[in-house]
């Protein structure tokens, strides 16, 4: 999308005007609309999102021989 200004408004009413914005959030959050976006996203970027399978998190563990950080 692209305009002269983007207007992002939260939850609670606070309104923000920014020239860009990078939305980094799950691919589960936008699957959910709990973003919604105007415009609407286009039936191909929707089509795309219903196809992404994303369980709920990953959990990793990474055991280190000798620790690198500070105490």
């Amino acid at each position: 999308y692209s305009g002269p200004k983007i207007v992002l408004t939260d939850q609670v009413g606070n309104i923000n005007e920014c020239d860009k914005v990078i939305i980094t959030v799950p691919v589960t959050i936008l699957q959910q609309n709990n973003i919604s976006f105007n415009p609407v996203l286009n039936a191909a970027k929707l089509e795309a999102l219903s196809r992404i399978g994303m369980d709920r998190g990953v959990k990793i563990v990474i055991r280190f021989s000798i620790p690198f950080w500070e105490p």
